[in-house]
């Protein structure tokens, strides 16, 4: 008999180390135990100061004018969990927030939409904190500096996944006119998280603002064309700006940037550029620059502006809406002396206007640069399809990947190269800053050498010392290349390895 008594104590040891599930309803009672979809509490409120380690609230489709804010954090092995039941729609509305976090950790809010508040989500000192499934749409803020998703003081390894977040900020037409707030912000100070597979449009001044270190950005998509009323017309800005002094070593790769939009002001007639870079050892690739009003990546207005790497993206009909002729409506503008040491690598440029791929302004030194293997306005790269009616709604209809007959296929340059002869897991190379080992956000990178098929995790980067840790022993030669993965010979150069 004891085996068996011992057995059921670990079952329910077991069953109380995952949590315990409790339910919301518009029609519940507060006074219920709320264990059950019939016995539902009636208020978020009741589930935010009830929740322990390991609880599911699981709230029932229907209309809450209230925040998620729970009392507790949960533990890395026992997460505290928001989701819509069943995947009903769940709205949070009416309120100045709709999701709060502050000095919370290892919470995670799923399939929860907000609309008609000021502001969707903010993390206060706050880490590990999963928001996915999630719809944030038409902020209600109209003065200030709005920001739909705040990100601030201190937090950090946090994660927004899979969302759709639109709609915040507005012109000023009075007083200090101008542009005002933006979609998303991750502030000084809150840096390592993570925006992935997410929509993010429609800000005042920006989509995102990004002015911290070490995050990471990656397979979004950005559009910010006309949807403000400004002068008696429509206006749109750019969709994203990373600056600040703290802002180094953001990894932005994967991402769809498109239809900046016409500049909110009186003065101007101008477009603006989709993503305006000012800092210094940030990675850029495998993104794509397509119908923006001036350029699609835009570097200037910092005091140090040095060692970024900007490398297999495609830039495709950028400055469509300049009308002033200036020479920033290019596929990626270059803008003051502070511009040192940048490294453009396999990158394609077409159809940009008047076929200018790279522009350079303000006594920005092209010798302090260094380009290679890019296909500049070099004549048709064979893309699947760049011909289908451009749509900020539908930016699937524009396929780049490469077809068979691309003269981009194999062409590209290994984006470093060994320093000298050696085997093992740590590998010299001569510039080190073209990878990242994830920064403990997300996996590090896969490399490949020349000549080798072998797919190799990067766990490390040292990029003061240029040294690669990988998670397996290989033997190299001096000189060989090394790239992300890659078939054939070379790698290609463009967004996508065909």
């Amino acid at each position: 008999m004891k085996p068996i008594i011992i057995l059921s104590m670990l079952g329910m040891l077991a069953c109380w180390a995952e949590g315990a599930d409790y339910y919301v309803a518009n029609q519940g009672d507060d006074g219920n135990p709320g264990d059950s979809p019939a016995a539902a509490w009636r208020t978020i409120a009741k589930a935010n100061a009830s929740v322990a380690p390991g609880d599911t609230v699981h709230i029932l489709g229907g209309t809450y004018s209230e925040a998620i804010a729970p009392e507790a954090s949960g533990t890395e092995e026992k997460r505290i969990t928001f989701k819509a039941h069943r995947k009903e729609k769940v709205l949070l509305t009416g309120v100045p927030l709709g999701i709060v976090m502050k000095d919370r950790a290892y919470v995670t809010v799923d399939g929860i939409a907000c609309d008609q508040t000021e502001e969707y989500v903010r993390l206060e000192n706050s880490h590990h904190v999963w928001i996915t499934n999630s719809t944030f749409d038409h902020s209600s803020a109209t003065d200030g500096w709005p920001n739909g998703v705040c990100i601030t003081q201190n937090s950090h390894h946090n994660r927004i996944s899979n969302c759709w977040i639109a709609r915040v900020g507005y012109i000023q037409q009075s007083g200090r006119r101008g542009y005002r707030g933006g979609v998303m912000v991750i502030a000084r100070g809150s840096d390592h998280n993570l925006i992935e597979n997410s929509t993010l449009f429609y800000g005042g001044h920006h989509v995102v603002e990004i002015m911290t270190s070490h995050n990471v950005i990656r397979n979004n998509y950005f559009h910010n064309e006309k949807w403000m009323r400004c002068n008696g017309e429509e206006c749109g800005y750019r969709n994203i700006i990373i600056e600040g002094t703290d802002a180094q070593r953001n990894v932005v790769e994967g991402n769809t940037f498109a239809f900046s939009g016409r500049l909110p002001s009186s003065r101007s007639t101008s477009g603006s550029s989709a993503f305006s870079l000012r800092t210094p050892r940030n990675i850029v690739r495998r993104n794509i620059f397509s119908n923006n009003a001036k350029s699609g990546l835009y570097f200037g207005i910092s005091e140090d502006m040095r060692h970024n790497h900007v490398y297999n993206n495609v830039f495709f009909h950028n400055g469509y809406n300049d009308a002033e002729g200036s020479r920033d409506a290019s596929g990626l503008f270059l803008l003051g002396r502070q511009i040192t040491d940048l490294i453009v690598v396999n990158n394609i440029f077409w159809q940009n206007k008047d076929g200018r791929a790279v522009s350079f302004r303000s006594r920005c030194d092209p010798a302090k640069q260094f380009f290679s293997h890019n296909w500049q306005e070099a004549g048709d790269p064979h893309f699947m399809n760049d011909e289908a009616p451009a749509d900020p709604f539908k930016p699937e209809l524009l396929d780049f990947r490469l077809r068979a007959t691309s003269p981009c296929i194999d062409a590209g340059d290994f984006l470093t190269h060994t320093t000298a002869d050696g085997q093992g897991t740590a590998i010299q190379v001569a510039d080190a800053g073209f990878f990242t080992d994830g920064y403990g956000v997300v996996e590090g990178d896969l490399i490949q050498l020349e000549g080798d098929t072998r797919r190799l995790r990067v766990l490390q980067v040292d990029c003061d010392g240029n040294v690669i840790q990988i998670d397996a022993p290989v033997a190299w030669r001096a000189g060989q290349g090394v790239s992300q993965p890659f078939s054939g010979a070379r790698p290609d150069i463009g967004a996508y390895e065909h």
